[in-house]
């Protein structure tokens, strides 16, 4: 997954479902270098990326609800190639799962470090982000953060 668009409705029922869509603007046929779930807004490479480094691919999200008529809104979105085939190198964390007991209340203390290198040369920063879901179980109250 490289990305998630989000948004949120207010309504209720069935009026609140969004589904999502996105389309590359300059290029049509970029669009092929993505697949997306049009219920979470969830996005990966279709493919592997045939361009050099720095080219950007210039889409667009849009998140559309089921009112009638639907209502829709869109934000433009940005995809610069880095590098490909180079991960950071995670040399401290716990691993991908983290399990806590159900009565966790005290969240003064962190619940995990991680520590990464970045493997493209002449660019040190690693960007690491918690993504908030709808559910408690996903993050929705933002009770997981990542600080610098």
């Amino acid at each position: 997954k490289i990305m998630r668009v989000s948004a949120t409705d207010v309504d209720e029922g069935d009026n609140q479902k969004i589904t999502y869509e996105l389309r590359a603007e300059n290029y049509h046929s970029n669009i092929e270098y993505f697949r997306w779930d049009e219920k979470t807004g969830e996005v990966w490479l279709n493919k592997k990326l045939e361009k050099p480094v720095s080219s950007i691919f210039v889409l667009k999200a849009i998140a559309r609800d089921a009112g009638i008529p639907p209502k829709s809104s869109e934000i433009d979105v940005t995809v610069e190639v880095k590098e490909s085939n180079n991960m950071p190198v995670f040399r401290q964390g716990p691993g991908a799962e983290i399990e806590l007991s159900e009565g966790v209340v005290d969240y003064s203390n962190p619940i995990a470090t991680y520590t990464a290198d970045s493997q493209i040369p002449g660019d040190p920063l690693v960007y690491f982000e918690l993504v908030n879901g709808r559910t408690e179980q996903t993050n929705k109250a933002a009770t997981f953060r990542a600080v610098p």
